[in-house]
Formats: structure tokens, sequence, C-alpha cells
């Protein structure tokens, strides 16, 4: 308020001039200047184009961001990146095995000095890094996820027909990376990209073998002969067991009414067991177990939801349909003839192998879990891992007689009976190994044990040693505090900045009515004082005039009134 007032005292005395500005410029212009200052105040700055600046390439071997100094330079890319084997290393830590990296988003440029933004033709997103996941319209990623393609480009040292594939670790028995050993060399390129696989053109019904260093004899199920020609074209099938048939390049089971494969786990060992009055078991339904037990005669049945069953009077009647032979079922197509299951009981899931023959299993397809149309639930776990009795299809490609293979930081979930990514509090990253391995947990967390066992707990917060001050916030009726400004995210209230707003026009209408009272007081005072000494000087005149006049008795001289010239300008000064 006082500096208000020395200003507008200031200007008034200068004849509303500044004297301290360039051409004492008058207080109208002063105005409009400081609005223009005002006005350009709030502009916003003009954003200039500048050279974006993309993060560098990381690559250093450093033996204390992985989890044992061996993984440095041990020729395995362990980083966890593109084509990694292993996450043993933090990103961009094993480099002379794995090179340079960039972060997730970006791309190594041509030279390998800086890591530029992923920038794929009509591609519209990334799974990893600048892996593409989808494309525009009617395009696809290509087998390599390098690009956008409307034509397949599967190749016998790239495609996806593993099993794992696309889920962010190499998993073929390929080297450099060295896979995960769960798929064919070349079957998994979305994550270990291209191979190199022997060629075994020359050497008729002969096929590159898992590793793909190697030709080995060709392996289809069924198939009883090969074409003598480069390739696995077969040409004949096995009829000693299931009388194979060709069907579309492949040995398929020559189903007939009556003559089926469909009983789960008890196809071709040697027992009859479709509950005949010849057969030794009634494990499966009439004419399902047509690899043991001849072909049936099956009366039809006139209703939906029924199948022909051998009763114990020798003859076959109409039943309708059950969990009898259908376990797990919960209900069954109405509209269909036979029994085909449309719903499952509560922790099973519908599958749906080949033709109308739909089954009930606790595993749901997916990550680890594929259902061979021919080869499910024939009782013979035929994937090559742990338990299984051949290496006829991938691993986890036989999920009806094996248990689901589980890799690559995943684990079964009961509940939903499949293989999700694993979920422990407080984990920053999972090792390779099959299952939930931690690797390295989150900050403010510990690795306490080893291998499967290990788990990240949280580090406990010091408990405050000295009680809170008045300064912490005044405590509130219910126990709390009413904290203070520091509380505040930024430090900034609100409530400040409704009282500068308050108190600037308030100082300005004090300054300006102190002003113009002071100056209306100066006024009144001046112009009764001048009253006074006009009334003393005519009073003074007067008695000059009557003295030389020789008026020097004792009457009393009357003091004239005021003019009316006086009292008009008297009026005058009054109103100003």
């Amino acid at each position: 308020v006082s500096v208000l007032y020395c200003f507008i005292k200031l200007l008034h005395s200068n004849n509303n001039k500044i004297p301290f500005l360039p051409l004492a410029m008058s207080a109208a212009s002063t105005l409009r200047l400081l609005a223009i200052a005002t006005s350009m105040s709030q502009l916003q700055p003009k954003a200039y184009a500048s050279t974006p600046q993309h993060p560098l390439p990381m690559c250093t071997n450093d033996p204390d961001a992985c989890e044992a100094a061996r993984y440095i330079d041990d020729g395995h890319c362990e980083d966890g990146g593109v084509l990694a084997a292993a996450p043993f290393c933090r990103l961009g830590t094993d480099c002379t095995d794995c090179g340079p990296r960039c972060p997730a988003g970006y791309q190594l440029s041509n030279d390998q000095s800086s890591c530029t933004p992923c920038d794929v033709a009509h591609a519209t997103a990334y799974s990893r890094h600048c892996q593409v996941s989808h494309c525009e319209g009617a395009l696809f990623p290509n087998a390599a996820r390098t690009a956008c393609t409307d034509t397949a480009d599967d190749t016998l040292s790239c495609n996806n027909d593993c099993v794992f594939r696309d889920d962010g670790y190499c998993s073929d028995y390929g080297t450099a990376p060295q896979g995960g050993q769960a798929c064919r060399a070349g079957s998994d390129c979305g994550d270990c990209g291209l191979r190199n696989i022997i060629d075994c053109s020359g050497t008729p019904a002969t096929e590159p073998d898992d590793a793909g260093t190697s030709c080995v004899a060709c392996r289809r199920p069924g198939a009883a002969t090969f074409v003598n020609a480069p390739g696995c074209a077969i040409e004949t099938c096995e009829i000693s067991l299931h009388n194979y048939v060709l069907t579309d390049g492949r040995c398929v089971p020559a189903e007939t009414t009556g003559c089926t494969y469909e009983c789960p786990g008890h196809n071709g060992n040697g027992i009859c067991e479709d509950g005949h009055d010849d057969a030794d078991e009634d494990f499966c339904r009439l004419g399902t177990d047509c690899g043991d037990c001849d072909q049936r005669a099956l009366i039809p049945c006139i209703y939906n939801m029924q199948e022909p069953v051998f009763n114990q009077f020798g003859f076959q009647e109409c039943i309708d349909c059950s969990s009898q032979h259908f376990p797990n079922a919960k209900t069954f197509d109405a509209a269909a003839q036979g029994c085909v299951i449309t719903e499952c009981d509560d922790g099973y899931h519908l599958i749906e192998l080949r033709g109308h023959l739909k089954l009930c299993s606790p595993y749901a397809e997916g990550h680890g879990c594929r259902y061979d149309w021919l080869l499910a639930f024939n009782g013979d776990c035929d994937d090559g891992g742990n338990g299984s009795v051949k290496t006829i299809l991938p691993l986890g490609g036989d999920c009806g007689d094996c248990p689901p293979r589980c890799l690559h930081h995943t684990e079964f979930n009961a509940t939903t009976g499949r293989c999700e990514p694993c979920s422990r509090p407080g984990v920053l990253h999972y090792t390779h190994e099959v299952g939930c391995v931690i690797y390295s947990c989150m900050d403010g967390y510990e690795l306490q044990g080893t291998g499967a066992n290990a788990v990240c707990e949280a580090i406990p917060t010091p408990e405050p040693t000295a009680a809170p001050t008045a300064q912490d916030g005044a405590s509130t009726s219910d126990g709390g505090s009413t904290g203070n400004a520091s509380d505040d995210d930024d430090g900034f209230n609100p409530l400040w900045l409704l009282l500068l707003l308050l108190l600037i026009p308030s100082s300005i209408g004090i300054a300006v009515f102190m002003y113009m009272r002071s100056r209306k007081s100066s006024s009144s005072s001046q112009t009764q004082e001048k009253r006074f000494l006009q009334d003393d000087n005519i009073a003074l005149d007067d008695n000059i005039a009557l003295a030389a006049d020789g008026n020097t008795d004792d009457e009393v001289v009357a003091t004239p009134a005021p003019t009316q010239e006086a009292v008009a300008e008297d009026q005058v000064e009054d109103n100003t």
C-alpha cells in the first residue's frame, strides 16, 4: 500500500508524468505499455523443431548385472533380449555374446551407433522390440515377424509351428542362440530367427532331425512307406492296428459307423472294451474301440441324444446320453443324432477333435497344451517330455494324454486349466528354467532361498525414532493430522493465490483512498486559512480607513460581510 501511495503521489507531483521513464511518458501511455507487456507475458513460447534424441545402444560385459559371472562371454546370449536363450543378465550387459541392445520400441541403426524407433511398413503393433504382431487390413506378419505380408512365406528354416511360438523365448533345438529344445529347429522363427537347416533332398524318404543338423528317416503317425523321392510324401498307411487310410497327405483311421477310434486311452491296447457280448470290458461305447474289436453293426436310434448299447440280455437298445461313457459331460446337443457334448462340468474344457467328436478335459488348449486331432486321448503320451512313451508329437502337442508342458516363466493354473505367466510378489525377472524360478526382485524386495523355493520378501521399513513435532501438522479429533503445505505433492496451495488476488485490488483501493483523503484534507485546510487571512485583511483596511477619517471614538467597528466573488471562490475551492 505504501509503495502504491508513493507512486500515485509522485505521479501527481510531476503533472501525470513519470520522470524516470524514457521521454517522460504519460500515465495513460504507461498503462497501455503495462497492458501490452502483460499480454505478451501470457503468450506460449514458440516451439522450434529439434532433432529427436534417441537412446544410445547398451553394450557392456557386467558380471554384477548377471545371475553369475560365468554367463559373461560364455558363447550364449543370455540377456533376455531378442534371440536370447535366457534372461540371466540385464538387457545389454552380455555384450560379447549378444551384441549391442536397444530398449523396447527401438532397433539398432544400420551402423549400430544409435537406437531408432520401430518403423515397419503397415505394422500396427509390436510384440517386443520391433517384432511385428499385427498389420493393417488383410496383411499379416511374416514367419520371421520382421515385415507385413499377404503371402505365407513359411519354410523349413523359418516357420512358427512350435507350440511355444511367439512367447518371447527361443524354444527350438537350434544353436546360436541356444534354444529351449522343445520344438524342431526352425519352427519357432518368430523368437529364434532363421535357422540353417541341413538339406536332405539328396536322400529319399528322409528329413532333418530336430536340431536340423543331420538327416533321419521320415516320421509320420500311421505311415507305413514313403514315396521314393525327396521329402516325406506318404505312400501307404498301416493296417495292422487302426486300419489307417491316406487322406489329404496324412494317415487317418478309416472310421465308419460301428468302427471308430473314439475311446480315449483304450484304443490299440489289445483288449476289446466296447461293451459287446464278446468284449472283455465295457469302458468304451459300442463300436468305438475298432482298433481292438471287430466292426459293430449298430441299430439306428429314432430319437436324438441317444446311442445304442449292448444290454445284459445280449441285445442292442438305445439309451439316453449319459456321463457314463462321456466323463465330465454336462449337456448334449438336443438337435444332433448320437451324443454330441455341448458343455462340460465345472473345471473342465470342451475339446473338439475331429468330426463330431468332442470330449471334456481338465486342460484348456493354449500355451504348452495342444490336442492332436488324431493321437489325442489314445492313452499314450507321445510328446517326448517327462513320462512320455514316444516322441511323435512336439513337446506340449499331446495334451490329451500328457500334462501341459509349462515352460518359460509359466506355471499351470488349476483354476483356469492353462499355463499362465508366473505371478510372484516383488519379482522383477524369472530365469529361463521350467517353472517359476526367480532371477531378480524389485526395489524394496530381497531374494531369499534358491531355485524353485526362492521368494522375494519385502524389506522391512525402519520404524521412526522421533515423535512428530507440531510442524508436522496439528492432530485432528479423529487421531489424524491436518497436514501442512509440505503434504501437497507440489507444495502449492491455491488458497494463497486467491488471497493474493484479493489483496492486490484491495491495496490499490486503499492507496487511492488514502491519497484522495489526504489531498482533500490539505485543500480544505488551505482554503480555510486563506479565508481567515482575507477576513483579517479586510478588517485591518477598514480600521486604517476609519483612523484616517478621524473616527477615533470608542464605537464598535463592524466587520463587513464577504463579497459575492469571495464566496464563489471559496465554494469552488471547497468543491475542488
